[in-house]
């Protein structure tokens, strides 16, 4: 059938911007001390693409030990938001990312797929002026496993027909729940017989590879 349509994840696979929330996830626990602090940025290091609000209850209930209502979780991911929404604005696009999505607009239907809250990600997009080459910009509280879902039957394509590309293992089990293929960004992060890219101009070989011209 050969490719019709990408999705891409967002933070650390588009933009940028994994140092960005490290760094605010970081700063919402200075006050409980270095050692917390450290806690809580390892945990977001090593759960990429985990919403901000199951990050945020984590924290609260096994690190802090403090209210985990969702009075407090709510208000917490509203504090994060108004601290990094203007800095991934200002983050950079990943080198070449622009220019594949410029590229190949016209050959691919792509897709956004984030545990951004999905409001703020289509702030974040529209301010970056990157909106208008995606048919769809989804974020939670959906998960991206049920992205996928929308978008295949949404759109009308099949699972050989979609590939999701991002850096995380969340983002590679949301592609394999769904049965599509999976590409991930930064092989530092993924397993060596994981299908992977290094740079957006690697990308198009590697979808070659995959799908043919």
């Amino acid at each position: 059938m050969g490719l019709k349509a990408i999705i891409f994840d967002f933070d650390g696979t588009l933009c940028n911007s994994l140092s960005v929330k490290e760094e605010a996830f970081g700063q919402m626990y200075k006050n409980y001390g270095k050692k917390v602090e450290e806690k809580v940025k390892k945990y977001h290091r090593e759960n990429l693409g985990v919403s901000r609000q199951k990050k945020f209850l984590f924290f609260q209930q096994e690190i802090i030990k403090d209210d985990y209502s969702n009075k407090r979780i709510e208000s917490l991911s509203k504090n994060f938001s108004s601290i990094v929404l203007n800095k991934v604005v200002k983050a950079s696009l990943m080198p070449g990312g622009l220019n594949f999505l410029k590229k190949f607009d016209s050959k691919y239907q792509f897709f956004l797929s984030s545990a951004t809250p999905q409001n703020e990600l289509k702030k974040i997009t529209k301010e970056k002026k990157i909106d208008k080459f995606f048919k769809e910009i989804l974020g939670s509280p959906d998960e991206k496993y049920f992205h996928i879902l929308k978008i295949l039957k949404k759109h009308k394509l099949s699972n050989d027909e979609v590939v999701y590309i991002g850096d995380s293992f969340q983002d590679k089990f949301a592609a394999k729940k769904a049965q599509v293929n999976f590409i991930g960004f930064n092989p530092n992060n993924f397993n060596v017989d994981d299908i992977t890219f290094n740079h957006f101009k690697e990308l198009d070989s590697v979808l070659v590879k995959i799908y043919g011209e």
